[in-house]
């Protein structure tokens, strides 16, 4: 069963947002505390979604629920889901975040043993550590291989990704979280 509730959508013509009964709960909590912080609901980013979860702990279960409902009035929308983030996705999966962090240690004792001089050894050295550090952060091998040159920046300790479903910061799990100047994507 869906219910109409009347919400600034701040998508047009749209002010009417029909969001199914089962979801609604999680939903209001979610637009009231953005209303609350001064943030959009729609679209929310991951970084608020996450800040919401700082403000509401809860078990992991349940924070998983609130992303699903959020996550469903996003997709209903036609915008792009703030929970299927690489970092909210760890944020709400322990065993994901937890092999991440295995990754991430793998990748950093790789990455400083990677060519970076000398043709093509050093340029294949840097994508290299680049991919690694992609995956690393959690972007799969599909997305990785969508990416184009433009659609990755550095920023601060940071890559930040323009595409797909993880757009936003890229910040891999430390110690790999500062990449080594070899990783240059520019």
């Amino acid at each position: 069963m869906y219910v109409d509730m009347t919400a600034p959508t701040g998508l047009g013509n749209s002010p009417r947002l029909v969001v199914p009964r089962r979801d609604r709960h999680d939903w209001v909590l979610f637009a009231d505390w953005c209303e609350a912080c001064g943030h959009r609901a729609l679209p929310a980013h991951p970084s608020v979604l996450a800040e919401f979860f700082a403000d509401h702990p809860a078990a992991e279960g349940t924070q998983r629920r609130r992303a699903t409902a959020i996550n469903a009035v996003h997709t209903r929308a036609g915008l792009t889901a703030p929970g299927r983030a690489e970092t909210i996705r760890q944020l709400l999966g322990t065993a994901r975040a937890d092999r991440l962090a295995r990754v991430g240690e793998r990748v950093a004792q790789l990455v400083p043993q990677l060519p970076v001089t000398g043709w093509p050894g050093g340029l294949f050295g840097r994508r290299d550590a680049l991919l690694l550090t992609l995956a690393a952060a959690g972007l799969g091998f599909e997305e990785i291989a969508r990416l184009r040159r433009t659609d990755v920046t550095a920023e601060r300790d940071a890559l930040v990704s323009g595409q797909g479903r993880s757009t936003g910061c890229v910040s891999p799990p430390n110690p790999v979280s500062n990449p080594p100047p070899c990783i240059g994507i520019g």
